[in-house]
């Protein structure tokens, strides 16, 4: 309808249209539209914010995994530097007690230089009784069980580049090595004691420092052994090996493997004592949820180096050429870890929790199987 209006200064008619609202059905309509593409966008951005999340905890997963790998690759080419073919002696005979492996705190484990043990659940057999620790020291399923499936462990020896004069390095030649305390007699006695030259020096700053902990190889014409530093005296240059070390290596008591029988009558021929790199790598599960993966350097603080690592499953080939890919080299007779040239790593790793649009939280798995030839073990027995 229209509707004839004018004022008094304008005689000009207008006609206005009437309005009206939307109506309530309309209304409703609209809302209903609007939520939906509400409804739409937030399912979206909901989507976009997992797998956000998704990529950051599969990127983490993944740098955690090829961190860890890298790791054990790195150590595993320099395994056997310096190291006399056939490993070295570990203290065995009567008066022997087991040497302590580095490793979990469960299960403990231990070289088996004085009694095989039990077999573990992953061998055929109990390991081959050891007088020596070779380069490389398998440890079939003596990591913990994860996920129903028992880890493995490894230890790698070298001699330490570390210890260095101008970046060369060099050993300690003791100038007398004497027993612990002097002029003892079986079994009173506790260990050795060795003197040595002002230069190279032994005190703290140095980059030929000896500190307690360290493990060194001591090498003459008589043949090898090893030891663990219990004590320093710079002023004095002595270093003392007691039986009162972490692992059980200085056993004065034991008939072989040791630094008397390098010395019979206590008569030394020249004695080279070279500081020992011993790493070794396993998984821990004492954290609920997130297992990770171990580097131990000798009886040190064990480090985490990668997060949520639930698997590490390690096998070795032989020299002979044949024997590729086995795991129980330790009770595969006549065959000893001195035959291994070659490491094959099987490592897996799981992601935290992953949030889903369903509410129900995903765990993102990945794994790498890569193989390391170690070098100094490659052409030994064959050039």
């Amino acid at each position: 309808m229209c509707h004839l209006t004018s004022t008094k200064h304008d005689s000009e008619h207008f006609c206005r249209l009437g309005t009206s609202g939307f109506t309530l059905a309309e209304l409703m309509i609209a809302m209903a539209a609007g939520l939906i593409v509400l409804g739409g966008a937030f399912v979206l951005l909901n989507q976009l914010v997992n797998v956000s999340g998704s990529i950051v905890k599969i990127a983490d997963t993944n740098q955690n995994l090829r961190a860890g790998t890298d790791l054990i690759v790195r150590d595993l080419t320099i395994a056997a530097a310096g190291i006399p073919i056939g490993g070295v002696s570990l203290p065995g005979g009567a008066g022997c007690v087991a040497v302590k492996r580095p490793g979990p705190a469960s299960p403990a484990v231990t070289f088996s230089n004085c009694a095989t043990g039990a077999t573990p659940p992953c061998l055929s057999s109990a390991p081959s009784l050891m007088g020596v620790l070779p380069a490389v020291s398998p440890g079939q399923c003596l990591g913990p069980t994860i996920n129903t499936k028992t880890s493995d462990e490894i230890t790698i020896i070298s001699v330490d580049q570390t210890f260095a004069v101008a970046n060369v390095p060099v050993p300690l030649v003791p100038t007398s090595i004497t027993i612990h305390p002097a002029a003892c007699a079986p079994p009173s006695c506790t260990g050795w004691t060795l003197t040595v030259p002002a230069a190279p020096s032994i005190a703290a700053g140095s980059t030929t420092a000896v500190n307690v902990g360290d493990i060194f190889m001591f090498s003459n014409s008589n043949g090898t052994a090893l030891g663990m530093v219990t004590a320093v005296n710079s002023g004095a240059n002595t270093i003392t090996f007691d039986d009162t070390d972490a692992l059980n290596l200085n056993q004065p008591n034991a008939a072989a493997g040791t630094l008397s029988n390098l010395g019979p009558g206590g008569v030394y021929p020249t004695t080279d004592a070279y500081k020992i790199y011993m790493v070794s790598y396993y998984l821990d599960n004492s954290q609920a949820g997130n297992p990770r993966l171990m580097r131990q350097i000798g009886n040190a603080t064990p480090l985490a180096v990668a997060d949520g690592i639930n698997f590490l499953e390690i096998s070795y080939d032989l020299s002979d050429g044949v024997t590729t890919d086995v795991r129980d080299v330790l009770s595969l007779a006549p065959h000893t870890p001195n035959e291994i040239r070659k490491v094959n790593l099987s490592v897996a790793a799981n992601s935290q929790p992953v949030a889903r649009s369903t509410g129900t939280p995903t765990v993102l798995v990945n794994s790498i199987n890569t193989a390391v030839t170690i070098r100094d073990l490659a052409y030994r027995n064959n050039y």
